[in-house]
């Protein structure tokens, strides 16, 4: 097999393996994700790195989910030069920037 064929068998492998293992959790994942649109609720994202990328691709987009609302902490995109920052700032112990970034709901609770 051709190297660009066996790529992409790998990679329709690895998703289908991922459709299969973790169906329950995708499945949980959207009714939540429902729930809180039908409830007129934000829906936050965040990522430090390379993981604001998904942040941003999924907030930022022509006919974008209006709801979505991006957590871009400075310095933990990859626009901070040099890009190394980013790593050495998510590794300061007790630097917000570094753990989860947990937001009240109207509730009190987290989210």
């Amino acid at each position: 097999m051709d190297p660009i064929a066996a790529y992409c068998q790998s990679v329709t492998d690895a998703v289908r393996r991922i459709q299969n293992e973790q169906r329950d959790a995708m499945d949980a994942v959207a009714a939540l994700l429902a729930d809180k649109v039908a409830e007129g609720r934000s829906i936050y994202i965040t990522g430090c790195s390379h993981s604001s990328i998904f942040a941003q691709e999924v907030y930022y987009r022509a006919g974008g989910f209006l709801l979505m609302n991006p957590i871009l902490l400075p310095g933990m995109t990859l626009d901070v030069r040099p890009v190394t920052l980013t790593s050495r700032y998510e590794r300061i112990s007790g630097d917000c920037r570094s753990g989860v970034v947990r937001l009240a709901d109207r509730s009190g609770g987290t989210c």
